[in-house]
This record gives structure tokens, C-alpha cells and sequence, in this order.
């Protein structure tokens, strides 16, 4: 897997299509957490971060993962 050899410490997958990759990263030996959107993902991803962890947050618009950016915000106050 790919975030495995890329030395990935943490993975969030959100909706029912995002399941697959939650597995593998679990086979792996990543720590990994299945949300059903990003509600619930922004509801989660603030607590599994310390300030300094580089986060990286993919997916298309349709998905509204800029509501875990603002999580994110909300709770750090920064962005870099």
C-alpha cells in the first residue's frame, strides 16, 4: 500500500467508497478511521492531530472536506 511505504502515520476515509482503503491501511499497520462524511469527519480528525503533524486532506468538492479544514481551524486557530 502506498501510504504505508510512504510512511503515513494516520488515515481518515470518508463516505461507504472510502471503506477499501480504511481496511488496507489497517492491514498495514496504519491507523485508520472509517467516517460515513465529512461531518463526522470533522468532528473527529481535530481530536487524532497535535500541532506539527503535516495534514494532508484529499477528496472532490462534492464531498465538503473543507469542513474538516475549518475543524481544523477552529480548533488550532492556524493554517499554514
Amino acid at each position: 500500500m502506498l501510504a504505508a511505504r510512504s510512511k503515513v502515520a494516520l488515515l481518515v476515509g470518508v463516505g461507504p467508497l472510502s471503506r477499501h482503503a480504511v481496511e488496507a491501511a489497517r492491514r498495514a499497520g496504519i491507523e485508520a478511521h472509517a467516517t460515513d462524511n465529512a461531518t463526522q469527519a470533522a468532528q473527529t480528525v481535530p481530536g487524532l492531530t497535535r500541532p506539527g503533524d503535516l495534514v494532508v486532506i484529499k477528496g472532490s468538492r462534492g464531498v465538503k472536506l473543507e469542513l474538516v479544514v475549518e475543524a481544523m481551524i477552529a480548533r488550532r486557530g492556524e493554517v499554514a
